[in-house]
């Protein structure tokens, strides 16, 4: 018999992170980011977030909001995650952040358009 998982894992938080971006009204554009190789092709490079989107901010102007997504609990980023934050996290209007409860979203968002 299999044993029933019990709480969230990864998967069901970057569901749910996706659906409140869908229907988040400050979302301009969303996208899931994969990265590694599939079929032959290479996609993103290692350490490239889950989830990128685009927020409208209160001025007009636009932020990028980057997100990795971690099962509950967790929150260490691999040696390639903190390079991409490293490169990232001098640039203005452009966030990095760690989710690993779909609760975290919207004080990210409002983080974002404040930038």
């Amino acid at each position: 018999l299999r044993k029933k998982r019990v709480g969230m894992n990864e998967r069901t938080v970057l569901s749910a992170v996706m659906s409140k971006l869908r229907f988040h009204p400050d979302i301009l554009w969303y996208s899931r980011l994969q990265s590694g190789r599939m079929g032959g092709y290479t996609l993103n490079p290692a350490g490239t977030p889950d989830v990128v989107a685009v927020v409208n901010q209160w001025d007009g102007c636009i932020a990028i909001l980057f997100i990795e997504v971690k099962r509950p609990g967790k929150t260490t980023l691999d040696y390639e995650q903190r390079r991409f934050v490293t490169k990232m996290e001098s640039k203005p209007k452009i966030l990095c952040v760690v989710i690993n409860d779909p609760k975290q979203v919207n004080t990210y968002i409002k983080q974002a358009k404040d930038l």
